[in-house]
């Protein structure tokens, strides 16, 4: 099977695997068991496909897959600290992911600064409705790590660098949501606007590292 056939064949069961947790969704399964399994299946399929993908140097991303996918079962069992907890190990092996690859230049350390700014209103709009210490503190960890998670988006150099980065950029939309609605105000529909959202940027940034680990031929620590 060539590699765009395989290719396809991830997008296909990935979209599969979301689409079936929608619909459980919308059917409102009793069963907290399978609403986990359909929870964390995506996610923790594009980790295995990942790792076995792996062919050279850059194998942190599949890690980072799975925290999130541990992530995703903390959030289903309504464990908010753990959920954060696992999703910040998640965003610091994607920073450390794609700093080894970075070139600090004037117009990427421009960019990084508006998301810096970007960053503190969002923070400054959220953090003053979080009422409980250990809740805010683990919340401010939080954005201060999936801030520097898109900032080293934004300094590495690679052949689809903004694909990457508009991934981390629907990350951090989705977690910004979640985080508005849970200590802000309730946001309409946001269900499907939160796992929509994560399930695209996890997509993005599973799909573009297989893709350069098919590239046997170009070392994924050197993309053009």
């Amino acid at each position: 099977m060539s590699n765009n056939k395989k290719l396809l064949v991830v997008t296909i069961v990935f979209w599969a695997l979301a689409l079936i947790y929608f619909v459980n969704y919308l059917c409102g399964a009793p069963s907290l068991i399978l609403n986990c399994i359909v929870k964390t299946s995506p996610v923790l399929f594009l980790s295995v496909v990942a790792w076995l993908s792996t062919r050279h140097s850059f194998v942190l991303l599949p890690f980072a897959l799975y925290f999130s996918a541990i992530g995703d079962l903390a959030g289903e069992l309504h464990l908010f600290i753990w959920q954060v907890a696992a999703f910040a190990i998640a965003q610091f092996t994607y920073a450390f992911t794609f700093w080894e690859r970075s070139v600090l230049g004037r117009r990427n350390s421009a960019f990084v600064a508006i998301l810096i700014a970007v960053s503190i209103a969002i923070g400054a709009m959220i953090v003053p409705h979080i009422v409980l210490a250990k809740e805010r503190i683990f919340c401010i960890g939080y954005i201060i790590l999936i801030t520097l998670m898109c900032a080293t988006t934004l300094v590495q150099e690679c052949k689809h660098k903004w694909w990457y980065v508009t991934g981390a950029l629907v990350f951090m939309f989705s977690d910004t949501v979640i985080a508005w609605n849970r200590f802000v105000e309730e946001v309409p529909g946001e269900t499907f606007i939160i796992m929509l959202s994560y399930f695209a940027a996890q997509f993005i940034f599973a799909r573009l590292y297989i893709r350069e680990q098919f590239d046997e031929n170009i070392p994924a620590q050197k993309l053009p």
